[in-house]
């Protein structure tokens, strides 16, 4: 699955990441973030409240590359 997405603020392009339930795209160059929780609002509400956490998820290997 390839997802080819641009981020709205810099049109730079965005890197995915999943669980296979939680889709998260990433810009490296603004720092700005999308995604989807499939209505898991613990992941949302934990994701809003400090951003960096997506960053730990990506280094813990927890959410992996969109490929």
């Amino acid at each position: 699955m390839t997802d080819n997405r641009k981020c709205s603020n810099c049109s730079k392009k965005m890197y995915g990441y999943t669980d296979d339930v939680h889709h998260v795209w990433i810009c490296y160059v603004c720092g700005s973030y999308s995604g989807q929780s499939n209505s898991d609002m613990l992941f949302f509400d934990l994701i809003n409240s400090d951003p960096l956490v997506i960053f730990q998820l990506v280094h813990d290997k927890i959410l992996k590359p969109i490929e």
